[in-house]
């Protein structure tokens, strides 16, 4: 290994025999209170270029061997690869420190789950206090629904509490309640292979195709079996009413839950059409398009560009997103989700329920048997649920 260290207090690292190049911008060994989100998106585009080079040698060794050729030695030489990893990661760690992390604390009103208590235990807490199911955990970010939390530990695991009858904790309970005051771990932050090209986003090593057990037809997310090992790494996490948004150091976003609208209908983003997870509705097989909720993460594979932070709003959402224009890379707002209140800061079509006219002249049994049928859900599906950029009343296109 070489070292390299410049006066912009940037560390270059060049392994010797063939292996991957990547800067890592070093933070001031007098900074203090690291955020650990960056400590970890470090990492996580770490592992992300240690995968791709694996897959690339994989890839190379297969090419020997349906040559009938000789594999060379440098293909198969696992400890420079755990070297170099092993230099990269204590590279990260020294110049970024230890991360900051903490146990969790909770107060407020708990009357169902949200402050992660069993309600017939704990009512109300006025002072923060230890959360006794998560002691053993060590977390780095914490974020508020409007009855539900979500939180990013450590080691990158994704946990929600309180209410989810709205699909807000990214999972259907096992015995169908509709509060957890245990962390619920949200998994299964597969890509899509529909977000493809997008500049600054690497292509992901595995999809939603390469799974052999996840195909068309199965119903249920818990017949999923996904090894964590296939996932996106998890550096940021946002929670709105009944909805969470997830940032993927890779730059990809996931959602989960719902937007309720100002009816109290329940809308979600697109699923892409590789993601085989359905969700059963009781009066129609299952969800499709923008309708009903999702107890689990889907990728937002319609956002077209990389995501660098996120936030949820109410029951809409405000991303920053990377966008090259000409060589120069700018920070766009995108905004998507329900907008009838001008949230989404662009045009769109309102209101979202039909007008009584209409829907008089809507047969009794199709209402009857289709809830989302006095609602234009073309217009959900093509002006608010698709990311888009922020409309400036000014004209201007800003940096942000």
């Amino acid at each position: 290994m070489k070292r390299k260290a410049n006066e912009s207090n940037e560390l270059e690292v060049i392994a010797d025999r063939g292996g991957p190049r990547r800067r890592v911008t070093a933070a001031s060994s007098s900074e203090k209170n690291v955020r650990a989100v960056d400590y970890y998106e470090h990492i996580g585009r770490l592992n992300i270029c240690a995968a791709e080079y694996c897959t690339k040698r994989k890839h190379q060794i297969q090419h020997c061997i349906e040559n009938s050729q000789e594999v060379p030695d440098h293909l198969t030489n696992v400890d420079n690869i755990i070297e170099q990893y092993l230099f990269h990661a204590s590279v990260i760690e020294q110049r970024l420190g230890s991360p900051d992390s903490g146990s969790l604390c909770a107060f407020g009103s708990n009357d169902f789950c949200m402050i992660a208590q069993p309600p017939e235990d704990v009512k109300r807490r006025n002072r923060p206090a230890l959360i006794p199911s998560m002691t053993d955990q060590k977390f780095v970010q914490v974020r508020c629904g409007a009855q539900h939390s979500v939180c990013l530990t450590e080691d990158r695991s994704v946990l929600c509490y309180g209410v989810n009858d709205h699909g807000s904790l990214g999972s259907k309970l096992e015995d169908d309640s509709d509060t957890a005051h245990e962390p619920i771990p949200v998994t299964q932050f597969i890509p899509s292979s529909e977000q493809r090209g997008v500049q600054g986003i690497p292509v992901p090593l595995f999809t939603w195709r390469d799974f052999t057990d996840a195909k068309p037809g199965v119903t249920d997310p818990v017949d999923v079996k996904i090894d964590p090992k296939y996932e996106d790494t998890i550096i940021d996490v946002a929670a709105g009413d009944t909805h969470c948004l997830a940032l993927a150091a890779s730059g990809r976003v996931y959602f989960w839950g719902s937007y309720r609208d100002v009816e109290g209908k329940n809308w979600a983003d697109i699923q892409p059409s590789d993601d085989p997870r359905k969700v059963e509705d009781k009066d129609a097989k299952y969800f499709t398009g923008p309708k009903g909720k999702r107890f689990y993460p889907i990728h937002v594979s319609m956002l077209k560009h990389k995501a660098v932070a996120i936030a949820c709003g109410f029951v809409h959402n405000a991303v920053i997103v990377e966008v090259n224009q000409g060589g120069v890379v700018r920070n766009k707002l995108v905004t998507w989700g329900m907008g009838e209140k001008g949230q989404l800061a662009r045009p769109v079509f309102t209101p979202v329920k039909k007008s009584a006219q209409d829907i008089a002249s809507i047969p009794e049994e199709v209402l009857d048997s289709n809830q989302y049928a006095a609602f234009h859900v073309d217009k959900v599906e093509s002006d608010y649920l698709p990311p888009k950029f922020a409309n400036y009343s000014d004209g201007v296109d800003r940096h942000v």
